[in-house]
């Protein structure tokens, strides 16, 4: 039997936890092409804050699936149905719990650190984090609209524009505009990665939006962020607030578009047929945030 040590780290999925400095990256990278004087104690605060915020909501949600069952019936695959952690080593049950806590305590730290820095309205961004973090499994999942966007709304809007907060002291449109992309594709992110547990989520009570409105639906909405995300885009670079060197996120229109039309051939009874289409989804996620980042920071 893995260490419990194992089981925190296996629990709180590390390969996944890169998405959230990509997100700090772009508010960063944002931060610097507003010609803000970037502080590096700030800025490494913010890239705490938003880890251990992930870390966190990982393993709460490894908790809260282990207790339900739902994790015992789910098929496990490389983005899907848990990390069976807790499978393997059930009496760390309550130390994944407690590190998740634990994790949520650091990072309200750090966070009243950057508030006594910056301004006390940045409050609020940590508060609705703090919010997300705690609710998501048990509450959110059970709500099909507010789950859809949960997503975004924590990696999207509240770390990068809370990152630009920090750095610059102000919000404006220029991280309004930079963080749209950003909100649509991690709740891509998250709607095609429910699409292999649906069944099984709906059996412990989940009410996400896969389930509500089946997965054809879901491949709909999963097109529509795609576009609203690359036509955020191109309207910030003809409105000149990104630079036209931004226009190379669009690279990923293709692929987001190739990854709609395979979710919409999706059958429940062929889980194996879709992991190629979740990989190039986590790639999406991950490389137009990285490309609109670096673009910022060589304009």
């Amino acid at each position: 039997m893995q260490s419990t040590f194992a089981t925190i780290v296996k629990a709180s999925r590390p390969k996944f936890i890169i998405l959230a400095p990509v997100c700090v990256l772009v508010g960063v990278a944002a931060s610097v092409y507003a010609q803000a004087q970037i502080n590096v104690a700030l800025v490494m605060s913010c890239f705490g804050i938003a880890t251990l915020g992930h870390i966190s909501v990982n393993l709460l949600n490894e908790y809260h699936d282990a207790t339900s069952g739902l994790d015992e019936r789910t098929e496990k695959t490389p983005f899907s149905g848990g990390s069976g952690a807790l499978q393997d080593n059930p009496s760390a049950l309550k130390a994944v719990k407690g590190f998740g806590l634990l994790s949520l305590f650091a990072l309200t730290l750090l966070g009243i650190y950057v508030i006594s820095q910056v301004h006390v309205v940045m409050s609020v961004i940590g508060l609705i984090g703090i919010l997300v973090v705690l609710t998501y499994t048990p509450w959110l999942n059970r709500n099909p609209w507010l789950c859809l966007f949960a997503p975004g709304l924590g990696f999207g809007l509240l770390m990068v524009i809370g990152t630009y907060a920090a750095l610059t002291g102000r919000v404006d449109p220029l991280i309004v505009c930079i963080s749209l992309p950003v909100f649509c594709l991690v709740n891509n992110l998250l709607l095609l990665n429910q699409f292999p547990d649906a069944i099984v989520d709906k059996s412990v009570g989940r009410d996400h939006f896969v389930i509500r409105y089946g997965y054809q639906s879901a491949a709909l909405s999963y097109f529509v962020l795609a576009m609203l995300a690359y036509m955020s885009v191109l309207i910030s670079v003809f409105a000149s607030l990104l630079p036209d060197l931004s226009l190379l996120s669009l690279i990923g229109l293709p692929v987001s578009i190739l990854i709609a039309i395979k979710a919409k051939q999706f059958e429940p009874n062929n889980v194996q047929a879709i992991l190629p289409i979740l990989g190039l989804n986590v790639l999406v996620t991950l490389v137009v945030p990285l490309i609109l980042a670096f673009t910022l920071f060589l304009a």
